[in-house]
C-alpha cells in the first residue's frame, strides 16, 4: 500500500472541506458576474450571520442539488466516485471505493476538529 492509493480520499476531504467550510470557491468566482455570487455578497455585507456560501445556496435555493452539494457526507460520497472511476482510467490503482469514502469521512472530521480549537 502506497500514498497513491490514498490520493481520492485526501483529494475528497480537501475539496469538501475548502466547498463546505470556506468561502474560496465564492472568492474565486465572484469575478465572473453569476447572479448568485452577487446576492451572496449582498447578504454577507449586511448581515454579520457567518454563513458560507454552500449554506446560502441552500436557503436560497433550497433543491435536491444544492442539499446534496451542501452536506459533506453527500458531497464526499459522489466525489469519492468520480475520482475512483477517474484515476482508476488513468491507470493509477486508487484505494477500494468504500475505504476511500471512509477515510475521507474521518480526514473531513479530523481537519474539521483541527481548525475549531
Amino acid at each position: 500500500m502506497n500514498i497513491e492509493q490514498f490520493q481520492t480520499s485526501f483529494l475528497t476531504c480537501v475539496i469538501v472541506y475548502i466547498w463546505t467550510r470556506t468561502d474560496a470557491f465564492y472568492d474565486y468566482f465572484k469575478h465572473f458576474g453569476f447572479t448568485i455570487l452577487k446576492e451572496y455578497g449582498d447578504f454577507k455585507s449586511r448581515t454579520p450571520v457567518p454563513m458560507n456560501f454552500s449554506d446560502f445556496l441552500v436557503g436560497k435555493k433550497p433543491s435536491f442539488i444544492t442539499k446534496l452539494i451542501s452536506c459533506p457526507v453527500c458531497l464526499s460520497v459522489y466525489l469519492s466516485l468520480i475520482f475512483y472511476v477517474l484515476f482508476s482510467l488513468c491507470g493509477l490503482k486508487p484505494l477500494n471505493l468504500f475505504c476511500s469514502i471512509y477515510l475521507s469521512w474521518v480526514s473531513f472530521f479530523v481537519l474539521e476538529k483541527l481548525n475549531s480549537k
